[in-house]
């Protein structure tokens, strides 16, 4: 049978109307994103992913949590969603690697929570133990090395927590470089500020797993 994003999306629309709750979810998410053929109502869309986690749909929560991050059909608020993504995890229901994988993103970009390449590389490595097919990428694309670009780069700068590299040639050369180098940055992990970075030397580094 040929598929038919809109028709299936119409029928997700009769269960919905029925009372079913993942078809509340599933409808929910398409209005959210404007996906399916169905035209883009964000707050609409939101409303529906309540309803449906309202009746025990619990995988809802991670599509709740997730547009508190993005901003879609909610004010933004990636503390929020943060946490929101913290109860899925610990629901361990279907949405439990997706919410992995969302909460790598937030502390890859520190969105939410202080960014730290080491919690999002061990919350992107869960997102791909679970099935998560977007995950293997980032997981890439966060194990990267800052200097040269090498992957995978186990060694981190354990002063920030923030980068990666591949060697102990690549951090020194990034930390002294004379373009944007990486100590006019680095300041300790839980800083509010980078206040009281190093004026000479180089941040040490450790191997991660």
């Amino acid at each position: 049978m040929q598929q038919d994003p809109a028709q299936a999306a119409a029928w997700f629309q009769k269960a919905a109307d029925l009372g079913d709750a993942a078809s509340k979810a599933t409808i929910g998410s398409f209005l959210v994103n404007g996906t399916n053929g169905v035209a883009k109502d964000a707050a609409r869309g939101i409303a529906l992913v309540r309803e449906a986690f309202a009746q025990g749909h619990t995988p809802a929560l991670f599509q709740i949590a997730a547009c508190y991050v993005l901003g879609q059909g909610v004010e933004k608020d990636d503390v929020h969603g943060v946490a929101l993504l913290r109860q899925v995890i610990n629901n361990a229901d279907s949405a439990q690697a997706d919410a992995c994988y969302f909460l790598a993103l937030c502390y890859d970009r520190g969105k939410g929570a202080e960014a730290d390449t080491m919690q999002a590389a061990l919350w992107c490595q869960r997102a791909v133990a679970g099935g998560c097919q977007f995950a293997s990428q980032l997981l890439l694309t966060i194990w990267k090395c800052k200097f040269c670009g090498t992957t995978p780069a186990h060694q981190l700068c354990t002063r920030c927590r923030k980068v990666r590299y591949c060697d102990a040639r690549c951090q020194a050369a990034h930390w002294n470089r004379e373009t944007e180098p990486h100590k006019a940055r680095c300041c300790r992990a839980g800083e509010a500020s980078e206040e009281g970075t190093a004026a000479s030397g180089g941040a040490s580094s450790s191997s991660a797993s």
